[in-house]
């Protein structure tokens, strides 16, 4: 079965309930929305220590104090990146 479907069948079986508790269904199910991507230097620049990110290069990186660190030490970042984690956004 598809994500799709998944989501299809919680609907249906919720159907006729209200709305929040066709959303409270959804979210315990797993859903979360899509990724944040950035697009300019000033909302990376922006990121809390702690967040992490993957690149245009597929680097996966995390915000330290002086900068970014990936895997290999530090790293220069290729835009647009995908914002994974943000420690300052509560789930």
């Amino acid at each position: 079965m598809s994500a799709r479907d998944d989501l299809a069948d919680l609907i249906e079986a919720l159907d006729g309930g209200d709305y929040a508790e066709i959303a409270d269904t959804i979210l315990a199910a797993g859903w979360r929305p899509p990724a944040r991507v950035i697009t300019k230097r000033e909302q990376l620049d922006a990121l809390p220590v702690e967040a992490v990110i993957r690149d245009a290069e597929d680097e996966v990186l995390e915000r330290w104090e002086d900068g970014w660190e990936g895997v290999g030490g530090g790293y220069i970042v290729i835009l647009p990146v995908t914002v994974i984690h943000d420690p300052s956004e509560t789930p």
